[in-house]
């Protein structure tokens, strides 16, 4: 006869009671973005089914479609020729000056130069008629030519339209042929991936996705430091949820500053330490908790864990400084974040 299967675990995040065995290792920081000696690791906490969303849903687009991600390849956590480049969903890489000023690029690895470097997505340029360059479209933003504006854009010079490198003059001829455009191939003008500088605006857009995945880190933090018992409490029902179930946020639960966490780190273009920071402490209510989580010492993100939550939970503040350089772990004394929640 079998044993009985133990049920005697419950995950923080899906509040399902498992067996010992469907629970394994969560890490506090997600190892995309380093590893430390003595690890903030979360046992038996996180389900394997919740652990495998968040790798899936979460984490992966934390690595790849941030800035933070982007910057592992600069400090050395990834190798270049690891380099998967950026999706256009959330950050957008736009050259900023020179002929090709505007035209829409991603980042990408060569294996020419052993390093990631920029490339243009197809695209179709526009000449303005104030001779400021070209306006980029991508294939599904092309403006039909009855819709083009001809006080902004002078369509009657011989190089009126310009197409992305990587196209064919047959591909930019069919696409502009459904739009109603009479398109004549005059020769190519080449883009340059190779060259080594090349300006560059960066847009980027921090999404419901994103700040679930930052929330996932700074509920991961509070449950180290609090322990799993009080992470499993109702207050703590909302922000579950949230990085879970994608839940609405009944107020705005995630704040984004570019200020430093770290006391002497506090000006917006103050020289930065190499490493992750994290804290938890009351706000400024003296009732909520709030988490400060900081990817690489970049943004710096507030995230209320509960609220009025003092007569319920205690909490001692608590803070770390993930050094990259060491790959160690260091306390931090922490002071209160002045933060609303």
């Amino acid at each position: 006869m079998n044993a009985p299967v133990q049920t005697d675990l419950t995950c923080i995040y899906c509040l399902t009671r498992k067996a010992s065995s469907e629970f394994n290792v969560e890490h506090v920081i997600p190892r995309s973005f380093g590893t430390f000696k003595n690890n903030f690791t979360l046992k038996n906490t996180v389900c394997k089914e919740c652990n495998t969303l968040f790798a899936q849903s979460l984490e992966i687009h934390l690595a790849r479609d941030t800035i933070e991600g982007r910057m592992r390849f600069d400090h050395g956590i990834k190798k270049h020729k690891q380099f998967t480049h950026f999706g256009l969903e959330r950050v957008r890489i736009k050259i900023a000056d020179g002929p090709f000023a505007g035209q829409i690029v991603y980042l990408t690895f060569s294996e020419h130069s052993a390093k990631p470097v920029i490339m243009p997505i197809p695209q179709i340029g526009l000449k303005k008629r104030d001779n400021s360059g070209y306006e980029w479209f991508t294939f599904d933003r092309i403006p039909h030519r009855e819709e083009v504006d001809e006080e902004i854009f002078d369509m009657h010079d011989p190089k009126s339209i310009c197409g992305s490198a990587e196209l064919s003059a047959e591909d930019v001829k069919v696409a502009l042929d459904n739009l109603g455009y009479n398109f004549t191939y005059r020769g190519e003008h080449m883009f340059n991936p190779q060259e080594n500088a090349i300006a560059c605006d960066v847009e980027f857009r921090i999404d419901k996705t994103i700040k679930r995945a930052i929330a996932k880190v700074a509920f991961n933090y509070f449950c180290y430091v609090a322990g799993r018992e009080v992470s499993l409490m109702r207050p703590f029902d909302m922000i579950r949820g949230f990085v879970r179930n994608k839940t609405d946020e009944p107020y705005p639960l995630l704040q984004i500053s570019d200020i430093g966490i770290l006391e002497d780190e506090q000006a917006a273009d103050s020289r930065r330490r190499l490493g992750h920071v994290i804290t938890v402490n009351w706000a400024a209510d003296n009732k909520s908790i709030v988490c400060q989580v900081s990817i690489l010492n970049y943004w710096s993100y507030a995230v209320c864990i509960a609220r009025d939550v003092r007569s319920v939970v205690e909490l001692s503040p608590s803070g770390h400084f993930f050094n990259l350089a060491s790959r160690e772990i260091l306390e931090l004394g922490c002071r209160r974040k002045i933060l609303e929640p």
